[in-house]
């Protein structure tokens, strides 16, 4: 492993964390809608890992952006859980989901 590999894997943890933060914002219990960035913030480490051409796995052929789609869908699936378990009946909270997950949808389509 090289120095270059490992500084990647470093900001990757880093990028996890700061998405993890917004995941588990209602933690802080600030009554914020903060938490709703978490859709766009997953767009970071999915998109870092795509651009440097992150590959955990050397023996396989170049699966750089399968891996990241997946990684993708992991991370909107656990955004997606989340507000599902912990938002009950509130519309206006639903609409407000909605709309983050679209914008991230569509942003992702851009970049």
């Amino acid at each position: 492993m090289d120095a270059d590999f490992i500084n990647k894997i470093i900001i990757l943890i880093i990028l996890f964390v700061i998405f993890g933060t917004f995941l588990l914002f209602d933690l802080f219990k600030r009554n914020e809608r903060y938490r709703y960035l978490a859709y766009l913030i997953a767009l970071l480490p999915v998109n870092y890992m795509w651009a440097v051409k992150l590959d955990f796995a050397y023996n396989l052929s170049d699966q750089t952006i399968i891996i990241s789609y997946i990684v993708l869908f992991v991370l909107w699936t656990l955004c997606i859980l989340r507000d599902i378990l912990l938002v009950y009946r509130k519309t206006n909270d639903y609409n407000d989901i909605f709309l983050f997950f679209m914008l991230a949808v569509i942003i992702q389509l851009i970049v």
